[in-house]
């Protein structure tokens, strides 16, 4: 009988060949996650980049103003009048939607303006020679003008609990919900009322301008006021308007209408030839100037130093005013300046009271003014 014999060498070679493809396609399959783990990466990183861009381009497309707002323009040696202070050149700060005329609703009646001016007065003659409590401690008074067009930034400053003084242009947003909210953050309500500057830039939609009438620009700023019923307003500022503030006949309409309303006017003085403080004296009508713009570069260094000063300005002649404007360098600069007051000879006090104290300070200086003898005297 013949035997069969077995190739035990074809199963073991089929065996090892098995094992070998197999080894292979496990290999690829590895080398496929890898591939997939790295594309997958890859498009996550460029989605989160892609959304960085379109949150850095979204914040760049709705500016607080433009580009004018933030860069100082050059000051001419000998321009100015009182150069012991600062009087910057007009900053013509054009909020991006300035065209857009917001709808005022219906709002209560403002309580009577001209009773708290008279009480100021009426306080101011009060003080007696020998005191001088004007000037203890020295006072400031800062002005957060360009409120209620940009809301973010306007709310950055309602959220400040500060006697600070905000200024909402008249044809911001929300004015009825913002000033309600600035007040109970502590702050006095003011009128920013867009005024005619030199520049040939259409300011804002109801711009005071010298080409209008007399009785053009006593319904527009009467309109104007009348946006702020219930706020308790006392003070009205120009925003920007280097040409109307120049103009003593256009001036003197807005003046009478102060007078009329019980209201005061702060010069923000964005021109060395205003005629504010002369204009408003011949109608009758409280007046402050500016004496210090903080951020005319949106720079923390800077603002700092313009704060710096101020205090400088307070200290010499008892008080002083500034104006700042809602960037995000000076809500930062600020806040920290506020936090520093309780180790400061300065307070921080509404425009309102520093009114009062600026009358306290003639009626000190008009009766010590021939009190003490001169040399020629002795």
């Amino acid at each position: 009988m013949k035997k069969e014999t077995v190739n035990v060498e074809e199963p073991v070679k089929a065996s090892s060949l098995f094992k070998a493809v197999l080894a292979v396609v496990v290999l690829l399959a590895l080398v496929c996650a890898w591939l997939v783990f790295q594309i997958d990466g890859e498009n996550k990183a460029f989605s989160a980049e892609k959304s960085s861009v379109v949150v850095v381009l979204e914040e760049k497309a709705q500016p607080l103003v433009m580009a004018e707002f933030e860069d100082e323009k050059p000051v001419l040696s000998g321009e100015f009048e009182t150069p012991d202070f600062e009087t910057a050149p007009e900053t013509e700060d054009m909020p991006d939607n300035a065209d857009e005329n917001v709808a005022h609703e219906e709002q209560a009646s403002e309580p009577q303006a001209f009773e708290a001016q008279e009480q100021i007065v009426e306080e101011s003659l009060q003080i007696k020679a020998t005191e001088n409590v004007w000037q203890n401690p020295p006072f400031i008074a800062i002005v957060v003008d360009d409120l209620g067009i940009n809301v973010p930034r306007t709310k950055d400053i309602l959220s400040i609990k500060a006697p600070l003084t905000t200024s909402f242009l008249t044809y911001g947003k929300h004015l009825q919900e913002f000033y309600q909210e600035s007040l109970s953050a502590g702050h006095e309500v003011m009128i920013h009322a867009p005024m005619e500057p030199k520049s040939s830039f259409d300011a804002a939609p109801d711009e005071l301008k010298v080409s209008m009438s007399d009785e053009e620009i006593e319904k527009n700023f009467s309109e104007m006021i009348s946006k702020f019923n219930g706020a308790g307003v006392l003070f009205v500022n120009n925003h920007m308007g280097s040409l109307f503030t120049e103009n003593k006949e256009k001036l003197n309409i807005v003046m009478k209408i102060l007078k009329r309303e019980g209201l005061f006017f702060l010069d923000s003085r964005t021109t060395a030839n205003t005629v504010g403080e002369e204009v408003a004296a011949a109608n009758g009508v409280e007046y402050l100037k500016r004496d210090v713009f903080l951020d005319n570069k949106n720079d923390v260094a800077h603002i700092q130093k313009q704060l710096e000063r101020l205090e400088n300005i307070a200290r010499k002649q008892g008080y002083a005013v500034a104006i700042c404007h809602p960037k995000s360098q000076t809500v930062r600069v600020l806040s920290e300046w506020l936090e520093s007051l309780k180790n400061k000879d300065v307070k921080l006090v509404h425009l309102r009271e520093l009114m009062s104290i600026k009358r306290k300070k003639q009626l000190f200086d008009e009766q010590n003014s021939d009190v003490a003898p001169t040399n020629h005297e002795k």
